[in-house]
């Protein structure tokens, strides 16, 4: 017979305890089983996010690389083999290994983290994609074996805001250029005072070493977009949006407003050609000249009949050139840029070379000797012997007209060669080597050369030399005193020979465009304004005053910082 709880109470406190020990165990296991699953999951993240970070730096240092090489991959990954060199964080922008770098993002005890980074991606509005993996890995202790891995693969959209160099002009001791439509001079921006200044069109009397911007906003140029510079001796205009506007020296009304006021911000060129869709601009000493539904109009200085009205009196607003030898059904397409000092014009019209002013080393290229005659109207250049049956695509115009001797040469581009004609004191006519025999007519350039087998794109011309864009490389000759010719010496040039491509420089770079005058020599590569020669008043734009010999970077010219689009 079974006694009761109350005569023994530890009949059941046993199994009772028993059964709490066992309910106690399965939670404290279930808490177990949470805990872990909380530090798995912990864990996770904690990989995730450390794998994540590496893939960012990934994408930063990738971001780094590309500004500095252009914007271009600089990094030697193949399609065929995508180990192929990828860029982490133990190699150089090119993928090379660094012995100083760090083998790892990372490194905490047993944990490490690192980033590669392989092909971009392009997509189909111009960015581009960076593809960064960045990885985690734990070891067995100190050991090297990889216990766990975790990899994270980032994307990120990269589109530059287009900040591109597109035209570069030089005068005679400033320099200007389009980057993303809009306006940037530097070098002397006063002479006498403020009597000659302005010529910068920043709103100030003062020198830069270094590109400063044109005034746009708030001005006549707000909201505008430049397509077209020239600068010429102490004054510059621009094209945009069909208008002209120019800014700098004005006593003899070269900025075409009606006065003779001098302007240190753009003004617009009104006159004859308001209302009018103008197609193309070009400048020489204190003239400019536009090209409007085809007809030529100029304004400014014209004591040697360099405004080509058949007068030779100042012009102070756009002024229709003469036709008494044009006719009045005359199509002209482009107008001699450079001319930084010279008084003359020159024009393409109808396919052919026309030009009008001085003539004192036979510039006008008509055939008529050397003289102090006075061409008020635009001359037609003669067309027989080497230009016979040519169509004329380029003309560039410089040098010193009242200089001892004189030293204006005009040179053309027709069926993809260069002509030259007027002086050839230093060889800027390229005819020959060692020739500095002058000529009144066109004369081939040299193309037994360097230029052997190219065939020319543009022409520009300075005081005492020329340079030419050619296969996407620029040739020069002439008068190197400064530097002008571009390849690291100092002595003059007969025949064309080609501009200087070490590092820095226009090494492995493609030419798009090229400039110039005065005593110096201008190209346009990728995102970047180079130029050579001299340098007293700054106007090369690389902080110094220092003449070149080699092609140098305008400074601050660079593209602005990427914008991210995640």
């Amino acid at each position: 017979m079974f006694s009761s709880t109350r005569d023994n109470p530890q009949g059941f406190t046993l199994p009772i305890i028993l059964l709490i020990s066992v309910g106690l165990m399965v939670i404290g296991l279930s808490l177990m089983q949470s805990t872990a699953s909380i530090r798995d999951s912990l864990n996770d993240q904690y990989m995730n996010r450390v794998a994540t970070e590496a893939a960012e730096a990934g994408i930063t240092y990738a971001n780094f690389c590309l500004t500095a090489n252009n914007f271009a991959q600089s990094w030697n990954v193949t399609k065929a083999d995508p180990a192929t060199k990828p860029l982490t964080q133990k190699t150089d922008c090119k993928g090379d290994s660094l012995s100083s770098a760090p083998n790892f993002v990372m490194k905490n005890g047993t944990y490490r983290t690192s980033f590669k980074v392989t092909n971009l991606e392009a997509t189909s509005d111009g960015a581009i994609i960076i593809v960064a993996t960045g990885t985690f890995e734990q070891t067995r202790g100190e050991s090297s074996n990889i216990a766990r891995t975790l990899t994270v693969n980032r994307k990120q959209v990269v589109k530059w805001k287009t900040y591109k160099a597109s035209v570069s002009a030089s005068g005679t001791s400033k320099t200007c250029a389009i980057v993303t439509n809009e306006l940037y001079c530097w070098g002397k921006n006063s002479n006498v005072g403020e009597t000659f200044g302005g010529q910068l069109g920043d709103g100030t009397y003062d020198d830069s070493l270094i590109p400063v911007k044109v005034v746009q906003a708030p001005g006549v140029l707000a909201g505008r977009v430049v397509t077209d510079v020239f600068s010429a001796q102490y004054h510059s205009c621009a094209l945009a949006d069909g208008k002209v506007y120019c800014w700098g020296y004005n006593s003899n009304g070269q900025l075409g407003n009606g006065s003779t006021t001098t302007s240190p911000v753009p003004v617009e060129v009104e006159g004859a050609l308001a209302g009018k869709n103008v197609t193309g601009i070009g400048g020489s000493g204190n003239t400019s000249c536009a090209i409007a539904d085809g007809k030529i109009y100029c304004w400014g200085r014209n004591d040697r009949g360099q405004a080509g009205v058949g007068t030779t009196s100042n012009v102070l607003s756009p002024a229709l050139v003469s036709t008494v030898n044009l006719g009045t059904s005359y199509t002209a397409t482009a107008l001699s840029t450079s001319g930084s000092r010279s008084y003359n014009m020159c024009a393409i019209i109808n396919g052919q070379a026309w030009c009008w002013g001085s003539n004192e080393a036979g510039q006008i290229g008509n055939g008529d000797s050397p003289s102090n005659t006075k061409y008020t109207v635009p001359t037609k250049v003669y067309d027989g012997g080497v230009l016979a049956g040519k169509t004329v695509t380029a003309i560039s115009q410089d040098g010193y007209s009242n200089g001892s001797p004189a030293y204006p040469h005009v040179c053309v581009i027709a069926n993809g060669a260069a002509y030259c004609w007027g002086d050839n004191n230093s060889g800027q006519l390229g005819r020959a080597v060692n020739n500095s025999t002058d000529s009144n007519v066109p004369v081939a350039v040299y193309t037994n050369g360097v230029l052997s087998g190219k065939t020319i794109q543009d022409i520009v011309v300075g005081l005492q030399h020329s340079c030419v864009l050619a296969n996407a490389k620029v040739y020069c000759w002439g008068n190197s005193g400064s530097g002008q010719v571009g390849d690291n010496t100092t002595s003059t040039k007969y025949v064309p020979v080609a501009v200087y491509e070490g590092d820095p420089g226009l090494l492995d770079k493609t030419i798009t465009g090229i400039g110039g005058g005065a005593n110096r020599g201008c190209a346009i590569a990728g995102y970047q304004s180079y130029c050579w020669g001299l340098n007293t008043d700054g106007q090369l734009g690389d902080n110094s005053q220092i003449s070149k010999r080699i092609p140098t970077e305008s400074v601050f010219l660079r593209p602005k910082a990427p914008s991210f689009i995640f």
